[in-house]
């Protein structure tokens, strides 16, 4: 019996392990999971109070933070790309930023009362006052957020304050944001916000991250503290908890409510150097026969998943940058946009063979086709646009059709396979 490719699995998968072992990324992973943040430490790292104090804490030009009217004006400009469909003037100002805030006011857990009766809590209410540089007339906003953390919407809280509120006749525009922990390719799917009341724009935590924290500690022009602060917030968002409860099920699950971008970048990297290792670790949990009937249908999901999930790694050089593929579409249609006067969005689509499942108007993506969208807007003469993020696979039709004309326009487009 020959024994030699057995002896040579054994031998790789030893090689595998000492390099695992002795891989940097690996041991700044465990400091970041087997350490606590602050927030864990006081115990309150999945505690909706403490979130919208936070939350309250960052927005409020008034604070500690020195920031000023920076964090609450990408929140503003978040919002912006979460909901193009209403507030358009005002969603245009808040993502171009031609504006001045002229006055806030954060408040949290805002009793809403209606002729005496407590309806409920506002979790973060703010007021403020903004003047559109075009116009003359200053205008008042009042932002309604809805925080969820650990637990789901009760007695229809959303719609009791957006009636209200909208009842109000006090000159305010009143804005409705449901805040939720959701994952961003969960909230991508989405057609509706998940809350009772569809006027609200759902936003997640994750958003809160990307849009806000990560660009303003990787501005570094921070004080230590104030830096420190808000890497371990993230970082408290970055652990997985068992405290929220399945809809429908009687069970915890795990989540985690946000990720930093440098931990997505060592998550990935994680998985690019060890995605071997890793399955044989699956592989060998599937041929343990103390697990239960339940715990082993779960391993063989997973085992099935990992042997048909299959990532694209190719790359291309345009002009210095190293960029995948929808990166590549992306860049390659700003550059035209750049060179050519007056483009319409009919020209992009004739050029690459492209239809409205490439390129849409904007505002009409997530009734048409609501899957992943690159978020930015692109400004063409005959109006607002949008680019598909997630259909540039090898073999789609989309694809073929634009790298054939791409590199024809673009000759110093180089393929760079790993």
């Amino acid at each position: 019996m020959n024994n030699t490719p057995v002896i040579e699995g054994y031998l790789q998968l030893k090689s595998r392990i000492f390099q695992y072992n002795n891989d940097p990324i690996v041991q700044r992973l465990k400091n970041i999971y087997h350490s606590k943040s602050l927030p864990e430490i006081l115990g309150v790292s999945r505690s909706e109070l403490s979130h919208s104090a936070f939350l309250a804490w960052l927005l409020n030009a008034k604070e500690s933070h020195g920031l000023g009217y920076v964090p609450l004006q990408k929140f503003l400009a978040l919002l912006s790309e979460r909901c193009k469909l209403v507030y358009s003037d005002l969603f245009e100002i808040f993502c171009i930023g031609g504006y001045t805030v002229y006055a806030e006011s954060i408040r949290m857990e805002v009793p809403c009362c209606s002729r005496g009766a407590l309806l409920g809590r506002i979790d973060i209410l703010i007021e403020l006052t903004i003047q559109d540089n075009k116009k003359e007339t200053p205008q008042s906003l009042r932002l309604i957020i809805e925080n969820k953390v650990s637990s789901c919407e009760h007695d229809n809280q959303t719609q009791t304050y957006f009636d209200h509120y909208s009842s109000l006749k006090d000159g305010y525009t009143n804005i409705f944001i449901y805040l939720t922990p959701l994952a961003p390719f969960q909230r991508r799917m989405l057609k509706e916000p998940q809350c009772v009341c569809k006027e609200f724009i759902q936003i997640n935590y994750q958003d809160i991250v990307d849009y806000i924290i990560d660009p303003i500690v990787g501005s570094g022009m921070l004080p230590a503290r104030i830096e420190f602060i808000l890497t371990e917030y993230v970082s408290s968002l970055e652990q997985p908890a068992l405290n929220i409860f399945e809809q429908n099920k009687k069970k915890k699950t795990d989540y985690i409510m946000a990720m930093s971008n440098e931990q997505r970048k060592l998550l990935t990297q994680f998985w690019d150097e060890n995605e071997d290792l890793i399955k044989s670790a699956v592989n060998a949990m599937a041929q343990d026969d103390s697990l239960d009937e339940t715990a082993l249908k779960s391993v063989m999901q997973i085992q099935s998943a990992l042997q048909t999930l299959k990532k694209d790694y190719t790359r291309y050089d345009f002009d210095g940058r190293l960029l995948a593929k929808n990166k590549l579409v992306w860049a390659v249609v700003h550059t035209l946009i750049k060179e050519r006067e007056a483009v319409k969005s009919g020209d992009i689509k004739k050029l690459f063979q492209w239809t409205d499942r490439a390129l849409c108007p904007a505002g009409q993506e997530k009734t048409k086709y609501p899957t992943d969208w690159f978020p930015e807007v692109l400004s063409l003469s005959d109006g607002n646009f949008v680019l598909r993020q997630n259909i540039w696979g090898k073999g789609v039709s989309q694809w073929e059709s634009f790298y054939k004309k791409a590199k024809e326009l673009y000759p110093q487009i180089q393929e760079v396979s790993r």
